[in-house]
């Protein structure tokens, strides 16, 4: 991610739950550019040394998931990994 380390931070701290849900379209999108540059490891890796809100979890959960972990997901964290999956398909046509 080079130089787009700290706004990319920055912006996982100040996203809360209200801007996760409202913006759910954008944030998947994003998210899935991001898988596509660093790689799931990478991405969770970056995710976890932030002190994010509570929010953030199910999507941690399923970027776990997507990450080869076969960790049973919640309902949320489920729709959230087959939203990323879904992009993803659809990104590359």
């Amino acid at each position: 991610m080079g130089s787009a380390q700290q706004p990319f931070r920055e912006w996982l701290r100040i996203a809360d739950q209200d801007f996760l849900t409202n913006s759910r379209a954008d944030v998947v999108l994003l998210l899935q550019e991001s898988l596509a540059l660093i790689g799931p490891a990478r991405l969770l890796a970056f995710m976890k040394e932030e002190k994010l809100v509570d929010a953030w979890e199910p999507w941690i959960q399923a970027l776990e998931n997507v990450g080869g972990s076969d960790k049973a997901l919640t309902d949320e964290a489920s729709a959230i990994r087959a939203e990323l999956a879904a992009q993803k398909s659809t990104a590359t046509v």
